[in-house]
């Protein structure tokens, strides 16, 4: 079984600021949750009766239904090596950047 997690986050006060933190902190770290099989985001640009809208982007989360005192080293190397089959669209963000960064400092797992 899948577990999907949506989060929506409201309008800022500054888009730009927001836009560039979310791509470059926040989806990093996304990346690298374990279980992660999929992470989908966009942002919305029109609310459907042409009025104001309330959210400005969608974050769309999938994860294994791995449990964490399930989850071992095993586990990690198989969803990193199913994370290498994706293509990665986060922006500017280096493929693999933060996920290698992060395997290797939760080297625990061993």
């Amino acid at each position: 079984m899948t577990v999907k997690l949506v989060v929506l986050y409201t309008q800022p006060d500054d888009p730009a600021a927001f836009d560039a933190h979310y791509l470059s902190v926040h989806m990093p770290l996304v990346a690298a949750l374990p279980g992660l099989q999929r992470a989908e985001a966009g942002q919305l640009t029109a609310a459907l009766d042409g009025g104001g809208h309330t959210f400005y982007r969608l974050t769309e989360l999938y994860f294994t239904d791995c449990l964490w005192p399930d989850f071992d080293a095993a586990g990690l190397e198989a969803a990193v090596r199913q994370f290498h089959t994706r293509q990665r669209r986060f922006g500017a963000i280096p493929p693999m950047q933060a996920t290698t960064a992060t395997v290797a400092a939760h080297a625990w797992l061993d």
